[in-house]
């Protein structure tokens, strides 16, 4: 500071010219920098450590280490010069002391460099070499010497990337005849390099010429540097032989061993391993091979406790990479590390061998959880199912012999027979009680099982009957993390609830390829199997624990309902394999008698027993019976429909004073459950054979219609049930107008009330609600009392709540019906069954869907009663389990104190999302009469009713509307109308949305900024970025449909699929731009531009002309501007996925 009021001065008061000042300035700085070392010389060096010590230390107060660090900090910047590291380093010095005299280096180093003659540089150099060697000399805890090594490595990967090679080129044997001194000298050398490769190549933070110097350096040089690696590991082995035992040191330097050769052998070339050539000593005493000894030295510290899990992680590196053409490895070897460690001669010394030694005896121990048994077994687990693949692959080529062997047995691996040990290890693996260690094997038997090498399928047949019971006890949902037990004590320690339910839902279904790829190749060994378990189980009597000790019902985490719930996953493809295997293979084997047998014996079970035991008998009658011919379904098929109806009129309960009080809503758990399995299983004997439902349509029907006049059964099953009558009747064998008024008198009771067509009353409370409707959100508050206090909804004979049951099962019955009416077996039911049907039910729905939609507008939350503006509010909590997301049993319980709050909550956000897919399937219905429409009644629909209100919806239910409707509505139009339709009204709607997820993008940005303390704060944030990855997919993958869309072809038989209603995974990770729907008219490459975004360019330059003035069109009707948007959103996928597009579309 005081410098520059001399410049000032000296500027004003002489009035000197520019140059002149610049002259007297430069002549000012070099006297200051003269007077600078009797600056330094006057700080007193027991003040500097005295500063140092202090500042770690606890018993200082916080003002004084304050002090203390700036005095430090100012001499490290301003002061330190390179002669003080002799006096700072000294190992006399406190580490303290010793550490902060290499960050003053460092920081001197990295400032001053470029103004440092060679001499002095070459000087540095030695002096930090000298450093290195004399680590020995320093009494330090093996942190401190850790702490110091680092640093040290810092600089000296600093001098590297500055003057090697050109300016030392001598360095690296320099620098590795160091690591040779001793243990640190080693682990430093080891770290440098590892560091300086990383620096280089991953990081790449040296200029790009520096780079490509470093780099052809060290590639000239890798043979030596691996050398140096392979032999220090080789030395602690040795010592380790001679002494049994393996110190601390010596593990650290086998460990920085690997990890070197792990960081270098992701991206440089392999070749570089056949070089080394260990000694005569190390092959005889470590007993490795001659041909490839670094693979049996990597083998050898897999057995080696501290170090295991760094050699398997090198060895699956390895097995992930491919053998360069040209490469040094001998032609027999094959193009991959995988043959190395099949073809390597069988022996001691075979690493295949040493790996399943290894193996084995780690299964053996105790299944105790540690972090090192987890990455342990997993890593070993990802190793041996690469070569067993690979050796699958392979088979024909290594002909191998097919028989097994009895070495692991024995303990020992040196036969020839290496298929018998990979199998016996990989079914041990595959046995082992820890679902997320064994899960990985599935892989392998899927490969081994979907081969058509007999010799390989014979050998693997031996293991049939072991590997059935272990996929069938492994398929057991067993282990919850809140549970008890090995499993529950692995899992709580590895997932979240969320996570390891998602875990494990992956994991059977491998289990269930698994066995069906089994039932496929070994029918005769499978069924026999499916049947035994299903008699044991159907013999199986449970626990007095399994009881709810409250209902006296069986719970469903009790063993026996979890054998039949994995029976219920596998059963069928199990039966669906093993039939087609038999036709396939011409195989003489009965199958229907063993199935009848099975089914009669199902059936011959006493009719009085537990509803969850019912609901999996009916779930296991509807499978089996689909693999029987018809000849006997009086005997079968009846007793199935009878058991089906009994079940869904019953409601077993404990005590019989409650009789008279039981309906759907107050109907125990498990009964529920069983009613919910009924129709399902009704509905799926239905859905797979419809033809022999038709003799007993009648009684059915008959059934049917007694179910809907109970209130046993729930709104879910009667919509179930509807579902397969509607299927039943398309297929009635009568012609088209029979079908059209047998369904039409059906259905009544469905479509009616929403059309003022009640048969029985003109004035029920869902003709009340419908008229309330016609006045929008006010009416709807009113008619469900929203209006009202929270304890006047409570009582269940109230209106208010009648009305909300009438409602939710009227929603519930037409979305059934319209799912069902949208599938028929042909065009010509779509145009005379379906539409005549569902066209009148059309602006009813969109009047109570606006409605719903409005009542989060600002004037119909001021009509809301505040007890209940929560429900519409929804806290983060809810949010979280909306979206079902994975941290949110971080959280509490909701609503625990008001559950009649949590039921209207619930009621409201179900029967809005089911008015969107009833509205997506009308589309679908009714597209022949919807888009011929003028574009003036096609925007009344679209803008008016479904997406009313559409600025003011909350994120999650804008997402549903985008899927459910707009989506539905873009896909089922027909060329000819997209100049009517889709043009005009959907890129307003569009945009829209793309401004909703960029508001939400934007604040998500802000809220990074701002800590989260708090479990609600975290919930907020974990609900925004969650709600606008939705919205982008979403959006995204309506802009992927524009562009690539060709127009419906009402051509094609109409059979709609689940997602083009709208019912989607909204979990996906992304969105695939490459995705195509060629039988929807869209195009079938992904990313060729559809016809509609030809249409949309042609018409964006036509709007720029004078005479051309079309209604309707939006200002940006080929979106090119949201789109442009998108770029700058903080989701890497999706900006690069828009950015494909753009280009696209701009050379248009």
């Amino acid at each position: 500071m005081l410098k520059i009021y001399i410049y000032i001065y000296i500027y004003k008061a002489k009035k000197l010219s520019l140059t002149e000042f610049r002259r007297i300035c430069g002549n000012i700085q070099a006297l200051h920098q003269s007077f600078q070392p009797s600056v330094y010389c006057k700080m007193d060096r027991s003040s500097l450590l005295m500063a140092v010590s202090n500042l770690l230390d606890p018993c200082i107060n916080n003002n004084r280490r304050n002090e203390c660090f700036m005095v430090a900090e100012n001499y490290k910047t301003e002061q330190f010069q390179f002669a003080d590291v002799d006096f700072l380093c000294d190992p006399s010095q406190p580490s303290v002391v010793v550490l902060f005299g290499l960050q003053c280096l460092d920081h001197y180093l990295k400032h001053q460099w470029g103004h440092i003659d060679l001499h002095t540089k070459s000087s540095l150099k030695q002096n930090i070499f000298k450093l290195s060697k004399e680590i020995n000399n320093y009494r330090f805890s093996r942190e401190e010497t850790r702490a110091f090594s680092l640093m040290l490595s810092q600089i000296i990967v600093f001098l590297i990337k500055c003057e090697w090679p050109q300016q030392w080129p001598t360095m690296l044997p320099e620098f590795l005849s160091l690591g040779k001194i001793g243990i640190p000298q080693t682990k430093l050398v080891l770290n440098s390099l590892l560091r300086l490769y990383e620096d280089v190549v991953q990081f790449q933070s040296a200029p790009p010429l520096r780079r490509r110097d470093i780099l052809t350096s060290l590639n000239d040089n890798l043979t030596d540097i691996f050398a140096f690696a392979l032999d220090s590991i080789v030395d602690r082995l040795l010592l380790t032989s001679s002494n049994s035992f393996m110190d601390c040191d010596s593990l650290e330097v086998c460990r920085e061993s690997l990890c070197t050769l792990e960081g270098f052998l992701e991206s440089c070339r392999l070749s570089v391993l056949t070089s080394w050539i260990p000694s005569e000593i190390a092959v005889r005493f470590l007993n490795l091979s001659r041909t490839l000894p670094f693979l049996s030295l990597i083998t050898n510290l897999v057995g080696v406790k501290g170090v295991q899990s760094d050699a398997l992680s090198l060895i699956d590196i390895l097995l992930c990479r491919r053998i360069q053409p040209g490469s040094e490895i001998p032609d027999s070897y094959g193009p991959t590390i995988a043959d190395s460690f099949l073809k390597e001669p069988v022996g001691s010394s075979s690493p295949c061998n040493n790996l399943i030694k290894v193996l084995c005896s780690t299964l053996s121990e105790n299944p105790e959880y540690s972090d090192e048994r987890h990455n342990f077994l997993r890593l070993f687990g990802q190793v041996m199912v690469h070569i067993g693949c690979h050796m699958i692959v392979h088979w024909k080529e290594y002909s191998y012999e097919c028989t097994l062997c009895n070495c692991l047995s024995n303990g020992v691996c040196e036969c020839p027979n290496l298929p018998s040990h990979l199998f016996q290890a990989i079914l041990r693996l595959t046995a082992y009680p820890i679902h997320v260690i064994s899960a990985c094997t599935s892989r392998f038997w899927i490969t081994v099982l979907r081969s058509d090498d007999e010799s390989l399928l014979n050998l693997s047949e031996m293991f049939a009957d072991n590997l059935f019971d272990i996929w069938r006890n492994n398929s057991l949902k067993v282990g919850q993390p809140s549970g008890t037990g090995i499993q529950s004590e692995w899992n709580r320690r590895i997932f979240e609830t969320d996570e390891y339910t998602s875990f494990f839902a992956r994991y059977r279904n491998d289990l269930v390829k698994c066995l069906s790829a089994g039932a496929s190749c070994w029918p005769q060994r499978f069924l026999p199997l499916c049947i035994s378990w299903i008699e044991v189980l159907t013999q199986t009597s449970p626990s007095v624990q399994d009881y709810d000790p409250a209902t006296k019902f069986l719970l469903p985490t009790s063993p026996v309902i979890l054998e039949w719930e994995a029976l219920d996953s596998l059963l069928e493809p199990c039966l669906s394999a093993v039939e087609q295997s038999l036709k396939t293979h011409h195989i003489d084997m009965d199958i229907s008698s063993k199935v009848k047998n099975l089914i009669r014996r199902i059936l011959q079970s006493s009719d009085i027993m537990d509803p969850l035991i019912t609901s999996k008998h009916l779930a296991c009658l509807s499978m089996l019976l689909q693999h029987i011919d018809s000849n006997n379904d009086s005997e079968l098929l009846v007793p199935f429909l009878n058991k089906i109806f009994h079940s869904l009129n019953s409601c077993p309960i404990v005590d019989e004073s409650y009789i008279g009080t039981l309906d759907f809503v107050n109907r125990p758990r498990q009964v529920k459950t069983m009613h919910l399995a009924s129709a399902t299983s009704f509905l799926r004997f239905t859905r797979a054979h419809p033809v022999r439902m038709m003799p007993y349509f009648d009684v059915i029907i008959s059934e049917v219609n007694k179910l809907w006049a109970e209130k046993i059964c729930g709104s879910m099953e009667k919509g179930i049930l509807l579902e397969a009558l509607v299927i039943l009747g398309f297929r009635v064998p009568q012609p088209i107008d029979f079908q059209f008024n047998f369904l039409k008198s059906l259905l009544t009771n469905v479509y009616g009330p929403w059309c003022g067509q009640d048969p029985h009353d003109l004035t029920t409370p869902f003709s009340e609600l419908l008229r309330a409707c016609e006045s929008g959100a006010p009416g709807l508050v009113a008619v469900l009392g929203l209006d009202q206090t929270s304890i006047q909804l409570s009582n269940f004979e109230s209106s208010y709540v009648q009305t909300r049951i009438n409602l939710n099962h009227n929603v519930r019955s037409l979305l059934a019906v319209c799912r069902r009416l949208a599938e028929p077996c042909n065009n010509q039911q779509l145009e005379n069954i379906s539409l005549p049907i569902l066209e009148p039910v059309l602006s009813p729905v969109l009047r109570v869907l606006r409605a719903f939609n409005e009542l989060w507008l600002p004037e119909t939350l001021k009509l809301v009663h505040p007890t209940l503006l929560p429900v519409l509010q929804h806290t983060d909590e809810t949010k979280l389990c909306l979206l079902n997301f994975q941290l949110h049993n971080i959280l509490k319980s909701i609503d625990d104190a008001n559950p009649s709050l949590h039921r209207l909550r619930t009621f409201l956000t179900e029967c809005h999302e089911n008015l969107m897919s009833i509205v997506g399937y009308l589309f679908i219905s009714l597209g022949s009469k919807l888009y011929p429409l003028p574009t003036e009644q096609l925007r009344i629909a679209l803008h008016d009713g479904c997406c009313a209100a559409f600025e003011h919806l909350p994120d999650l239910k804008l997402n549903n509307l985008l899927r459910s409707i707009v989506r539905p509505f873009i896909r089922q139009c027909p060329r000819q109308y997209f100049e009517t339709a889709i043009i005009p009204l959907v890129p307003s709607i569009v945009e829209a949305a793309i401004e909703r997820t960029g508001a939400r993008w934007n604040d998500l940005i802000l809220s990074d900024g701002r800590s989260c303390d708090t479990e609600e704060e975290i919930a907020a944030e974990l609900v925004l970025d969650r709600s606008a990855r939705l919205l982008s997919r979403t959006c995204l993958d309506i802009l992927r449909l524009i562009y690539t869309f060709n127009g419906y072809d009402t051509s094609e038989q109409s059979i709609s699929s689940k997602e083009d209603c709208g019912e989607f995974d909204d979990d996906n990770d992304d969105v695939d731009m490459s995705e195509t729907f060629s039988a929807n008219g869209q195009s079938d490459t992904g990313n060729s531009v559809g016809h509609l975004a030809k249409l949309l360019v042609n018409i964006h330059s036509m709007s720029s002309e004078p005479q051309y003035n079309p209604q309707c069109v939006s200002e940006n009707p080929l979106l090119l501007r949201s789109l442009a948007k998108i770029l700058s959103w903080p989701d890497t996928s999706i900006c690069s996925k828009a950015a494909q597009w753009i280009s696209t579309l701009v050379e248009m």
